[in-house]
């Protein structure tokens, strides 16, 4: 009965069924649970289940937590149906015309090393055979490449999913826009600011206003998938109302994205005290809070410019590598065993939150359990901890607790 995704957490006599694939859940008590698990373990139908039930009542409020786990997926999916949702994040240069203050890759005008096009095409052509649904072209800066193009065409021609272009957004011009739109799918531009003086702290003076003459350019051409992502540290996050405003008022899509402590963000210092990084308001007033569904390594991947395969953008260290493309002639390949090091920071499998009853809620991405728990930052781990767990206690099992 249940799927592949399913986990089951226990708190006294209440249940959660989660979905690991998607981070949606439903609460039930014991005796629900024991019912489902009667079925899974004597191979009946529900319906049987149904009509060993005296009462209408009873009946209806099975029917309705079935077609509850049905919507959510807990339900064993059906002969067929196709699972994953595969990404790659592909770094190909690591040039850039900007220099960022919070460069997680810490790009430069120059790098000692860029893969050629015929190793970018080969590196490619074995992506695409992992049948990936979107291909995201970063950087550094993509549009600093002399063949940018030459590679949205081969892509073009080769792949049939999402192609997106992660980029600053400042060489987007009449001459270019285009072309871009033709073979884009989407287009992703870091802003981290709302104005001229927030975002030049990062990033450089002039580059805001840059930027909304790339947005005004693209809707112009008719183009609107357009995402502005702002970097949550202690000196943005108090902008975030505004910055929503903004993306609505552009008619773009708004990402906020945590600040990781990588590349030149080791200097920058600008780790969030705990009472800022999360805010309890807006999580209990949101309708579901959904749990880590990581698929990092999985069905996701990133690849940086030098080939080497990473489970994604947080975990970058010598330690998380998979592989190299461009060496590896049987990728796709099977999870290699430095995988094993990320799931240690899954939160149900970390030593500091593995008994927890709420872990999988208060860490919803690995990569933030790795930077604020290894990287010097014990800390303020504790006190998020602390911070986290007396509401997610309330809103997910609906019980107060003591911290």
């Amino acid at each position: 009965m249940f799927s592949v995704d399913t986990r089951i957490l226990r708190y006294k006599e209440k249940r959660i069924l989660l979905n690991t694939s998607n981070g949606l859940w439903i609460r039930v008590s014991q005796k629900v649970y024991n019912l489902f698990v009667l079925v899974e373990k004597e191979g009946l139908s529900f319906n049987q289940l149904l009509e060993s039930l005296y009462d209408e009542e009873d009946r209806e409020y099975m029917k309705s937590v079935y077609n509850k786990m049905i919507e959510i997926g807990i339900v064993e999916k059906t002969e067929g149906e196709v699972r994953g949702n595969r990404t790659v994040l592909f770094e190909i240069t690591r040039r850039c015309n900007l220099h960022c203050r919070h460069c997680c890759v810490n790009a430069e005008r120059e790098t000692d090393y860029e893969m050629s096009f015929d190793n970018l095409v080969m590196a490619l052509n074995r992506i695409i055979n992992w049948k990936p649904k979107q291909i995201s072209l970063t950087g550094g800066e993509p549009l600093v490449r002399k063949d940018i193009f030459d590679i949205l065409k081969y892509l073009n021609k080769k792949f049939n999913g999402r192609v997106t272009l992660s980029t600053n957004g400042t060489l987007i011009n009449e001459e270019n826009v285009g072309v871009l739109i033709r073979y884009l799918d989407q287009i992703d531009i870091s802003i981290d600011g709302v104005d001229e003086a927030t975002c030049s702290r990062i990033r450089g003076r002039g580059v805001f206003e840059q930027i909304i003459q790339t947005v005004h350019l693209l809707h112009e051409k008719g183009f609107y998938e357009i995402t502005l992502s702002m970097i949550s540290d202690k000196f943005h996050r108090k902008m975030e109302e505004e910055f929503y405003r903004m993306n609505e008022e552009l008619g773009t899509t708004p990402i906020v994205r945590s600040f990781a402590p990588v590349g030149r963000g080791k200097e920058s210092g600008g780790f969030l005290e705990h009472d800022q990084y999360y805010s309890p308001i807006p999580a209990i007033n949101k309708p579901v809070i959904q749990a880590c569904s990581c698929k990092a390594g999985e069905e996701k991947l990133l690849i940086n410019y030098r080939g080497n395969i990473y489970p994604c953008q947080y975990f970058v260290q010598d330690e998380f590598c998979m592989g190299n493309i461009l060496e590896n002639q049987d990728f796709p390949f099977e999870i290699n065993m430095n995988m094993a090091a990320v799931w240690n920071y899954f939160p149900q499998n970390y030593e500091k939150c593995s008994t927890c009853p709420v872990n999988i809620f208060c860490w919803p991405c690995p990569g933030e359990l790795y930077l604020y728990s290894d990287l010097n930052q014990t800390d303020n781990f504790e006190k998020i901890c602390k911070f986290q767990k007396k509401f997610l206690y309330k809103k997910i099992w609906d019980e107060d607790v003591l911290v």
